[in-house]
């Protein structure tokens, strides 16, 4: 770690991220990058359990074709998001707003691969259209995907699968949809930020492109 002057007069500290163990380096990269928005991804594993948990290393990718992608960590055993995506290649990522943020968080308990946490954390099912995994009623958009690539970032024991998704449906809530787009007042969606914290998006404003030079 290094300090040193600004021309404003605020000293910068400049980090090596290979000088930090994996828990340091994880939490300083979680409290540089935010807001982060949180997908809240909704699998069935082989035997047709359903699995329902948050990840924040998420955002789009491309709309044309429409993919999303997701990180998620590597261990041993593997989570069962990963798991169930390798079996059944299908999945339903849902935006959270704030009446969702606390049962969203309790879906990141590690339970057993047999419980389903879409009920266990009082979530609604509704049947999706096109793949397998329930959507959850709750939410105010939800996204029928299909897996599309994973990308291994790996660095010695360590490292994470990026998941490529192409989406085949989109669902939105009428309460959120205005004049044919979604409104982002009415959808309330939160993002993770640093350790605990959480942040909605109730202060906006809106800025024009610069014309062609």
């Amino acid at each position: 770690m290094r300090r040193r002057g600004r021309t404003d007069g605020a000293a910068v500290i400049s980090l090596d991220p290979a000088s930090l163990n994996p828990t340091r380096s994880y939490l300083l990269q979680i409290a540089c990058i935010q807001p982060r928005p949180i997908a809240l991804v909704a699998t069935c594993s082989a035997a047709g359990v359903v699995n329902l948990a948050p990840f924040s290393y998420f955002t789009g990718v491309a709309s044309t074709p429409p993919t999303l992608c997701l990180s998620i960590s590597r261990r041993q055993p593997e989570k069962d998001t990963y798991a169930n995506l390798l079996a059944t290649r299908e999945l339903v990522v849902h935006m959270v707003d704030r009446p969702m943020a606390e049962r969203m968080v309790a879906c990141s308990a590690d339970y057993p691969p047999e419980v389903n946490e879409l009920a266990t954390c009082g979530f609604t099912a509704v049947a999706s259209e096109v793949v397998k995994p329930p959507r959850v009623a709750e939410a105010p958009i939800a996204m029928e995907c299909r897996l599309r690539q994973v990308v291994e970032v790996v660095e010695g024991d360590h490292g994470a699968h990026l998941v490529l998704a192409t989406i085949l449906r989109y669902h939105v809530s009428e309460a959120v949809w205005n004049g044919g787009r979604i409104d982002s007042t009415p959808l309330d969606p939160i993002g993770r930020l640093g350790g605990q914290s959480y942040c909605t998006c109730r202060t906006r404003f809106d800025l024009p492109r610069p014309p062609k030079p």
